[in-house]
């Protein structure tokens, strides 16, 4: 039995911050008093290039952050038509959840590979949902399960 269901937007205020962040780092390296005879000159095409490349990483990984997301008792999630397991206790912030997770197969396989964070913010659903599944995750029960079990 779920114990929240919902459907994940992709977040603005996450894209936003992420290009605020880009923007101020490529501006400081823009701004920077770069000295016209130097060695250091050439290094600033590489280093905006590669701002813009992160720019466009984090735009698309905040762009996967969404579909539909069940989370079920045991720590168990179903995001991405795939079953994931909640291996850490979450990162909770009034901006959004952090939520470390990994495959469940793998979660009970010896073959690690890392775990993913998914960023759940409190933009990338409605409201009333987003008060529940925020109540659920601060839940104590949830956590203690996991604290008991290790």
């Amino acid at each position: 039995m779920a114990l929240w269901y919902g459907e994940l937007r992709i977040s603005l205020r996450t894209r936003l911050f992420s290009s605020g962040v880009h923007g101020v780092i490529a501006l400081a390296a823009l701004l920077a008093p770069w000295f016209a005879n130097s060695f250091y000159v050439w290094l600033l095409p590489p280093i905006i290039i590669s701002i813009v490349v992160s720019w466009i990483r984090s735009q698309r990984n905040i762009m996967q952050c969404r579909g539909k997301l069940i989370l079920f008792r045991g720590n168990k999630v179903h995001w991405q038509k795939e079953r994931w397991k909640i291996t850490q206790p979450p990162w909770l912030s009034r901006y959004g959840i952090m939520l470390t997770l990994r495959t469940f197969e793998q979660a009970e396989s010896f073959c690690l590979r890392p775990n993913i964070q998914l960023w759940v913010a409190s933009d990338s659903m409605s409201v009333e949902a987003w008060r529940s599944f925020s109540q659920i995750m601060r839940s104590t029960e949830l956590w203690k399960e996991k604290a008991e079990r290790a």
